[in-house]
């Protein structure tokens, strides 16, 4: 929102009624984002890209698979299922380029935003009445194509948008008059609550009220007629973004700009949010000091534009704004400290020494998010973290899909946003492996164990790549899977805020290439774009490779990764699913070849559970010792009678 001076309050509605509902509009007002609102988290309809599937839709398949046997038995999924399932089907990722054309083959002006294409909206009456106002926007994503105008509350997908730009214009080339919008609703209490926030015209500084004029063009009034209206200034330029409502709440007691408190956290920023944000020029975060915090703030400076970012990083002597509050620090010193998240060039150590901090202090932090089914993981890499590239490999038939489906299950259950592209094995049997490994037991012999397992495994934060439409995609139009796996990935990176992509395996993916192409180097090309996007989106990438073929009684090494030297020499991890087989048995174990974030290498000992399909070590309980008992006092031998 622009930054605005409110008319006398008599006028509050009639004359300016455009000007306070892009914030309240369907209760999307900034108290209501601080509230946590369920109108504004049941209004939310997650951006979806076409490759990509919920997990509602494939437990569904899950069950059936694993209940062939009890044919007769039937699945209900519950309403809050379906519900789930009918909001995500959404709307599909488009190119920028697509959009700008559409608009230029329209004659429709528009403006480039940080995230989005402003427009006139063309539902608006001032269209009919040939007036123009600044509220009466239209915010077109420049990733997702979904629009959205907060005068006339009008908003959808852009296949929606696409429809009625066509239907603008008769096959005569006469315009046609599109349906009128509703009527505006009356102003809701949140108005009210916006009017008592402001700050009248004789308490503003000079600077504020200067640049609100010079925003409204209303240079040459003075202050003396702004207060014979009773108007009232709202610096509205600037906000400030928490991840929790106390901080807001902190804020909200000591700053008069506009705070909102993010609605999921630290875990994702929705694109249905950009458009509020998109009036603000600079917008400052004040999240937690913990590492997985400060990935958040990097992730969603990102998909805000850098440029405009700030962050206030906590430290000894303030922490968190509830904290600093409490010990009586002033909030507003502090926010004027908060330092850039861009900058072109790093040429001094000053601009890299609080991070430098950050790393020596929070040195489990850093280490990433730990593994609770594999520990010997965690003593050697000491944690999964954003940014890096594994390479996972192993004999043909070891378990090696098995075994990554389980460690990313772990990563999962903790939190990490998972995108799974499984190239080998098809997307129901993948997930039947993981609701398996997750309920640690065989759901076919236990049935009435599926629906309690599958209610939990639909609460994890993963997604599914798609790899049917992907398929059939390249037959018809000659592109390459990877290509369009990318594609993927970075839609969901953008959309779900992804952490942790799983690619299950390259050969699969590459497929059988042309004739007459180097195929080593077509590896090493993909490789490195792999390790650039983990680099850019500060995504971690997991990527199944199979190994040479080498005899079965030797154990493979680095140079046994098929392909060139680039795939070891680009990742950060190698880890090796190794297999010793002695006379009728045999034993596998995890070596670690490469390590880059501390160097430790060696085994890791695993366990197969062919029941649950999980190679997680089963801890052995520990024995209480008894204490020893303490042999009795011999009692002194009696002396004989005289």
């Amino acid at each position: 929102m622009r930054n605005l001076i409110a008319a006398c309050r008599c006028q509050l509605h009639h004359a300016h009624p455009t000007s306070y509902q892009m914030f309240v509009r369907k209760g999307y007002g900034p108290r209501a984002c601080i509230a946590g609102d369920n109108r504004f988290h049941k209004q939310y309809s997650h951006s979806a890209h076409p490759n990509i599937i919920p997990l509602a839709k494939l437990l569904k398949q899950v069950w059936l698979l694993g209940g062939m046997v009890h044919s007769q038995r039937q699945f209900h999924l519950t309403s809050s299922v379906q519900a789930q399932v009918i909001h995500q089907q959404l709307q599909v990722s488009v190119d920028e380029a697509k959009i700008r054309n559409v608009l230029k083959a329209n004659n429709i002006s528009f403006e480039l935003g940080f995230t989005c294409f402003i427009m006139d909206c063309i539902f608006c009456k001032h269209k009919k009445a040939g007036r123009k106002s600044d509220s009466e926007k239209m915010y077109v994503n420049m990733i997702t194509g979904s629009f959205m105008c907060h005068q006339c509350g009008r908003g959808g997908t852009w296949s929606q948008l696409e429809d009625q730009l066509s239907m603008l214009y008769s096959p005569k080339g006469k315009r046609v008059r599109l349906p009128p919008p509703p009527p505006p609703a009356a102003p809701p209490p949140s108005v009210t609550r916006l009017w008592e926030a402001a700050q009248p015209v004789e308490a503003a500084d000079a600077d504020t009220l200067q640049a609100a004029l010079e925003r409204l063009n209303l240079q040459g009034i003075g202050a003396d007629t702004l207060r014979r209206f009773e108007a009232r200034v709202r610096g509205r330029d600037h906000a400030l973004l928490t991840s929790r409502l106390c901080d807001a709440l902190a804020l909200s007691e000591r700053s008069r700009g506009p705070v909102l408190a993010l609605p999921h956290g630290t875990s994702s920023l929705p694109t249905e949010l950009l458009p509020l944000l998109e009036r603000f020029t600079k917008l400052t975060f004040w999240f937690p000091g913990d590492v997985v915090s400060w990935n958040a703030v990097r992730c969603f400076a990102r998909k805000l534009s850098e440029k405009r970012c700030f962050t206030v990083r906590p430290s000894a002597e303030h922490g968190s704004p509830l904290e600093a509050m409490r010990a009586g620090a002033s909030l507003q010193r502090i926010l004027e400290a908060a330092a850039p998240l861009y900058h072109n060039a790093i040429t001094t150590f000053s601009a890299l020494r609080q991070d430098v901090f950050e790393e020596i202090s929070n040195a489990t932090q850093v280490a990433g998010v730990q593994w609770k089914r594999f520990p010997g993981l965690n003593r050697l890499l000491r944690g999964h973290r954003r940014g890096e590239l594994t390479i996972l490999s192993g004999p043909t038939g070891a378990g090696k899909t098995t075994f990554v489906s389980e460690y990313s299950l772990d990563l999962s259950m903790q939190g990490v946003n998972t995108l799974w592209g499984s190239f080998e094995i098809n997307n129901v049997r993948l997930a039947k492996v993981m609701l398996q490994q997750m309920a640690n037991c065989a759901l076919d012999k236990n049935l009435d164990k599926f629906e309690q397992a599958a209610d939990e495994f639909e609460k994890l934060p993963m997604w599914f790549h798609d790899v049917s439409l992907v398929q059939q995609s390249v037959v018809t139009n000659r592109i390459g899977r990877e290509s369009r796996a990318r594609t993927a990935m970075a839609h969901a990176a953008y959309v779900h805020d992804i952490g942790h992509v799983v690619l299950d395996n390259l050969q699969f993916m590459m497929g059988p290439g042309e004739r007459g192409t180097d195929r080593f180097f077509e590896q090493d090309s993909v490789i490195s774009r792999f390790r650039r996007f983990a680099t850019m989106k500060n995504c971690h990438v997991t990527l199944v490779i199979h190994p040479r073929k080498e005899r079965d009684d030797d154990e493979l090494g680095l140079a046994s990764v098929f392909g060139g030297a680039r795939a070891t020499q680009e990742a950060d991890n190698v880890l090796i699913l190794q297999v010793l087989r002695a006379a009728d048995t045999q034993r596998k174990y995890i070596q670690v070849l490469k390590n880059r974030f501390s160097g430790d290498l060696g085994p890791i000992p695993l366990q197969f559970n062919k029941d649950s399909l999980s190679f997680a070590v089963k801890r052995k309980p520990r024995e209480k010792k008894e204490p020893a008992r303490q042999p009795a006092e011999e009692s002194p031998p009696a002396e004989a009678p005289a």
